[in-house]
């Protein structure tokens, strides 16, 4: 599933889900060299250093194998379940 990251400083970051385990939430970065994982705590997302971020998921939808992967299945659920991944 695609996201994109918004950092505080001000810039945005095109990003595909690449695991959830909780509220936690590892992405693989356009030009990042490494995996960046985000925590969720009272609804708030942080980076790894503790900078809140904002998330945007793209529309929820369904289909008949699988769920797509949104904020609020995240926040609702302990582990991933199923996810879809856009092109």
């Amino acid at each position: 599933m695609q996201i994109t990251i918004s950092f505080s400083p001000g810039f945005d970051v095109e990003g595909v889900v690449l695991s959830v385990s909780g509220g936690r939430l590892r992405v693989a970065l356009q030009n990042w060299d490494d995996a960046a994982e985000f925590q969720c705590r009272h609804g708030q997302w942080f980076s790894e250093n503790r900078d809140p971020v904002h998330i945007d998921w793209p529309p929820s939808s369904r289909s008949d194998s699988t769920e797509s992967l949104t904020r609020d299945s995240l926040r609702g659920r302990a582990s991933l379940q199923s996810s879809t991944w856009v092109n």
